[in-house]
């Protein structure tokens, strides 16, 4: 998705996504959700935000996501995937979305080749670094010799691949 390591994207409709998503969880308020509705509209006066002509429609309503609450507060997301592979909507996702303490939310992309499409993954907290291990990812493209480590710098956002050593538990 990302053309650069930690691409911050200014997009109106995925930001009212993950408002709206965020709302239903008690993260944000229902009025921040309503005014980034209110943001897609006005910028998109013509659209639908739930055109069933695009394939797939970009979603935060994700499983295996991982959240995490950082030290100064901010919340989180990496990954995941929408819905089963037979839907036409099924992605799985490699980006990571900040939820700020004044309610803000950055949504940051990488390049495929930096950060693999990743859901059902640990996501470990140590000082200002998370650690994301493992991933299920996309059937043709797994890899069962080996478990995918990912360091994420939590105030860069920058991504970087961990080679580990040892035998892989797969």
């Amino acid at each position: 998705m990302g053309t650069q390591n930690a691409e911050r994207t200014r997009n109106t409709f995925w930001e009212f996504k993950v408002a709206t998503t965020l709302a239903r969880r008690g993260l944000v308020s229902e009025q921040q959700a309503k005014k980034a509705r209110a943001a897609w509209k006005s910028a998109n006066p013509n659209k639908s935000t739930s055109d069933s002509s695009i394939h797939p429609i970009w979603s935060f309503e994700r499983f295996g996501q991982t959240e995490t609450r950082v030290q100064d507060g901010r919340i989180l997301f990496v990954g995941g995937e929408h819905e089963d592979r037979y839907d036409p909507d099924f992605f799985i996702y490699n980006d990571s979305v900040v939820l700020n303490t004044n309610g803000r939310i950055d949504i940051f992309c990488y390049p495929r080749a930096i950060f693999p499409p990743m859901d059902f993954h640990s996501a470990i907290l140590f000082g200002r670094e998370l650690l994301l291990v493992g991933s299920v990812g996309y059937p043709g493209e797994r890899d069962y010799k080996r478990t995918q480590v990912l360091r994420l710098d939590t105030e860069a956002m920058r991504l970087s691949r961990l080679e580990t050593k040892g035998h892989g538990p797969g």
